[in-house]
């Protein structure tokens, strides 16, 4: 799906946490300190930045994963199983979207669709059976194409 899931502890530090981190000495501090740091960020819901999700990824999973994901253990879904439900309710609306050599490519009904950024301008080029063809049918930012792709 993509979106920004550091692996990196120190990547998770804002300036002012990492100018702290950098004055600890001991490994074990270092650990401890990002520990609360993390746990901070979990208390105030600010571990999951929807902002760096694509595009392609549409609101409703969005507010899915936010309801799994919540910080107030009775908002979340009561079970694996009504979690796993809702995402199958909404699969039939979601596109699989994907990152082909780093161009936002879907295969939809036999065509594919590729998102290309020439110079700042997003142009669609597709293919069905023959040759990559342009299609200027499509205009504006890479949100709004992939909606206009979605819906066609």
């Amino acid at each position: 799906m993509g979106g920004y899931l550091p692996y990196d502890e120190i990547s998770w530090l804002n300036k002012k946490e990492l100018e702290q981190y950098n004055t600890l000495i001991d490994d074990f501090d270092k650990s401890r300190f990002v520990d609360k740091c993390l746990k901070n960020k979990i208390i105030q819901s600010k571990v999951l930045l929807m902002s760096s999700l694509p595009p392609w990824v549409p609101d409703n999973i969005k507010r899915i994963i936010q309801k799994a994901c919540h910080k107030d253990p009775s908002k979340r879904f009561t079970t694996a199983s009504e979690f796993k439900a809702k995402l199958h309710q909404i699969k039939p609306k979601v596109f699989d979207w994907s990152l082909v050599d780093g161009i936002p490519t879907l295969v939809k009904n036999g065509t594919t669709f590729k998102i290309m950024n020439e110079n700042g301008i997003c142009k669609v080029k597709k293919k069905r059976t023959s040759n990559w063809r342009y299609d200027y049918s499509f205009t504006g930012d890479l949100k709004t194409i992939i909606e206009a792709i979605n819906n066609v």
